[in-house]
């Protein structure tokens, strides 16, 4: 699905912080994947792995991330239960009374949106795929149950495979081949600070709070959270999420109160009622195939 204005690709942590088996067996691999990545695309990623850390602020959530680390240590993930003080020490400037615990996952990282762009690009480019960008999809085409092609504003592409990847608007498009998913387009609000010196490594992870703490490459730091109000979203900034991750920083790290904040954007994903991505093909439509809710 086309925009109408470009937006700008979000900050992405690959964590493990994950409390089914199916989706901590998915984390597992989306890190193996990014390891991966500089020989599958022969193109550098830029994936520090710094680990990330959960962080629990009352003892109902800390039970919680205790009973996930468990399952998560069963299935091979090296995930570490700490204490307050533990955490102070892999981020010295936390105010350590708000928290009561948390969980690190030292192979965590995070990718350089830009670098998984260009790299995909120039890999499937050697390939021969033929990349149309500001492409808009209108339709699937399908016929006699069978996956047919795709109805553009441009002209119509004919193809026997065709795979929904279309994140917060998967539902929208897979309406056009009379398939009904429960997508729930929701906005993810995110702001980047001013350049600052290397200070914490890990991210910070709030699975509870619905917020995230990253500092980039570059040394700017990346927050966001996703906004779950009903209706249809929209990629305008809101000074309500402004208020409300500054207040949220600034409590848990005093010193980002004399932070400035360079730029705000927000973008829509796609999330499903159980938070479980929908990934296969299509029962009564040969050929279409799903890769979609994969926000939550």
């Amino acid at each position: 699905m086309e925009l109408d204005r470009v937006v700008e690709p979000k900050p992405v942590i690959i964590n493990q912080h994950r409390a089914r088996e199916e989706m901590i067996a998915l984390a597992k691999e989306g890190v193996k994947t990014f390891e991966e990545l500089p020989i599958r695309l022969e193109f550098n990623p830029l994936f520090r792995q710094d680990g990330s850390i959960n962080l629990a602020f009352t003892q109902e959530e800390f039970d919680e991330i205790r009973k996930n680390v468990r399952l998560q240590n069963s299935l091979g993930v090296k995930t570490e239960l700490l204490e307050p003080h533990e955490i102070k020490e892999l981020i010295p400037p936390i105010n350590e009374e708000k928290i009561l615990g948390g969980a690190f996952i030292p192979t965590d990282g995070i990718p350089n949106p830009y670098a998984v762009l260009f790299g995909h690009v120039n890999a499937l480019t050697k390939m021969g795929v033929e990349i149309r960008p500001f492409t808009k999809a209108k339709k699937i085409k399908v016929k006699n149950e069978e996956a047919k092609g795709v109805t553009t504003k441009n002209s119509d592409i004919n193809a026997p495979i065709i795979i929904n990847a279309a994140g917060g608007f998967a539902g929208e498009i897979a309406k056009t081949a009379g398939v009904k998913i429960p997508i729930q387009p929701m906005k993810r609000e995110v702001l980047v600070t001013e350049m600052l010196k290397p200070s914490i490594d890990p991210a910070i992870i709030s699975a509870h709070r619905n917020f995230y703490l990253a500092q980039m490459l570059r040394g700017e730091f990346a927050c966001g959270s996703t906004v779950t109000k009903d209706g249809d979203p929209t990629l305008d900034s809101s000074l309500e999420f402004l208020r409300w991750i500054s207040r949220t920083i600034v409590e848990l790290i005093p010193q980002f109160a004399y932070v400035k904040i360079k730029r705000q954007w927000a973008g829509v994903i796609g999330v499903t009622p159980d938070k479980r991505p929908i990934i296969g093909g299509v029962n009564g439509v040969e050929g279409l195939y799903l890769a979609c809710g994969l926000g939550g």
